[in-house]
C-alpha cells in the first residue's frame, strides 16, 4: 500500500466502554470485520479491547475509507488489494 500511496482514513468512531481498562494494565485487541459497501470504498470494523482476564472492556466501531495520499481523495480500493477485503461467494452447478 505504501508503494501505491494509498491507505485508510477513519471516520465516525464510536466508543462503548464495558469495564475500566487501566493505562498500565496488560490487554489484548481483537479486530472484527463488520461490513463493506457495494462500491468497496467503505468498511465498517469493530476493535475490541480485553483485559488480562479476557473480559471485554472497550469496543470501538469505526468506518474506514480507502484514501489516495497523492490526490487527497477517497477512492475505490486498488485491484491488487481488493481481494484481501472482499469475500466472493462460489456457487455450485445447478442441474
Amino acid at each position: 500500500m505504501n508503494t501505491l500511496r494509498v491507505g485508510f482514513q477513519n471516520r465516525n468512531d464510536q466508543f462503548l466502554q464495558h469495564k475500566a481498562l487501566m493505562f498500565t494494565e496488560v490487554f489484548s485487541v481483537g479486530l472484527e470485520f463488520k461490513s463493506i459497501t457495494f462500491s468497496n470504498q467503505k468498511m465498517n470494523v469493530s476493535i475490541h479491547f480485553y483485559n488480562q482476564q479476557k473480559e471485554l472492556c472497550i469496543t470501538i466501531t469505526r468506518e474506514l475509507f480507502w484514501f489516495d495520499y497523492f490526490s487527497w481523495e477517497t477512492i475505490a480500493p486498488p485491484e491488487k488489494n481488493v481481494d484481501c477485503f472482499v469475500f466472493k461467494n462460489e456457487f455450485g452447478k445447478v442441474g
